[in-house]
């Protein structure tokens, strides 16, 4: 039984915007508040039972954040991967109470904050700089921009191109995919279908307004009018 102060903090937790769990002594979840439903995309139901390492990941070397919980230690603000779909990752810092009740058992809380924009700005600069330090060490453009396309594909994208506007026709200097069978697809494609220069969209918007153009998302119709 939890005392009532210990209940009157869950209701509390129950309308904070803040992604809250409660933890046993073997990392089982045993409270979950409604922003933390939300964030994992599971009510709190489908939290409960299951243990917390099910969807929080310490990469760390050792896994030290992991063991600190386990022995009933508190966190303050260690970091966590979000077990998520494959190619989307997510980031947490995590902070801990321990809390026990007036039998002696005991939950620790965990408070959850999402840090996954920030991550990627700093694996960014990471990969940045790596990028620069072998940059320097390419002896021809090739070799440098295989570089660069190593470096990007796929921590940042899923494709990288570079394309060499030559004759008004657009040659493909460089296609990178982590899959080969993919690159041979888009080879096919592109020999198939060529970019249209005349056109208002794409690379030939690029090379006409010389602004950089950004599609978020490329629909099933988007791809249908390039190749009608």
């Amino acid at each position: 039984m939890m005392i009532p102060a210990h209940d009157e903090i869950r209701h509390v937790y129950d309308i904070s915007s803040m992604v809250v769990l409660a933890i046993d002594t073997d990392g089982v979840i045993t409270y979950a508040n409604a922003a933390a439903g939300r964030y994992l995309h599971l009510e709190g139901a489908g939290l409960r039972g299951q243990s917390v390492f099910n969807f929080f990941n310490d990469r760390s070397i050792g896994e030290p954040s992991k063991k600190a919980l386990l022995a009933l230690n508190a966190l303050s603000d260690q970091e966590f991967a979000v077990h998520s779909v494959p190619g989307w990752e997510r980031w947490v810092l995590i902070s801990s109470q321990i809390h026990r009740d007036e039998q002696g058992q005991v939950q620790t809380y965990l408070f959850i904050r999402d840090i996954s924009a920030l991550k990627k700005k700093e694996n960014l600069f990471f990969y940045l700089n790596k990028a620069v330090e072998k940059l320097t060490k390419a002896r021809d453009t090739n070799g440098a921009l295989e570089q660069i396309a190593q470096f990007i594909v796929p921590q940042f994208a899923n494709w990288f191109t570079i394309d060499l506007l030559k004759d008004d026709k657009l040659e493909p200097l460089l296609l990178k995919h982590e899959d080969p069978a993919k690159i041979e697809w888009a080879q096919e494609y592109r020999a198939h279908f060529p970019s249209d220069l005349n056109s208002d969209t794409g690379a030939a918007k690029v090379l006409k307004t010389g602004e950089p153009s950004f599609i978020p998302v490329v629909t099933q119709d988007m791809s249908a009018a390039l190749i009608s």
